[in-house]
């Protein structure tokens, strides 16, 4: 299918998990953002999906490796952009 996903890992990126959605959704509209969490407690689901993205909550850390794999299998888009949440976009992709 074509189109374009953004899967962000997250655990314990509350403090950062929004402005990263937000710059997603202000410079990439038409991108799905998907965030798979490695079981944070510090509230990330909820800032993640107050920011609009569709959240995936691990209940134990798969690790960053593993929660890539889970959301490229996640994902129906032909081009998948992986992220860090401390990333601020600043231009379009």
């Amino acid at each position: 299918m074509a189109g374009t996903s953004a899967v962000v890992i997250t655990y314990n990126s509350a403090d950062v998990i929004g402005t990263c959605v937000a710059g997603l959704r202000e410079f990439a509209p038409g991108v799905r953002v998907l965030v798979i969490d490695n079981a944070s407690l510090d509230g990330t689901m909820e800032q993640a999906r107050a920011a609009g993205a569709e959240v995936i909550a691990n209940r134990e850390n798969r690790g960053f490796a593993g929660a890539v794999n889970q959301g490229f299998r996640e994902t129906d888009t032909d081009i998948v952009l992986v992220l860090n949440p401390d990333v601020r976009l600043r231009t379009g992709i």
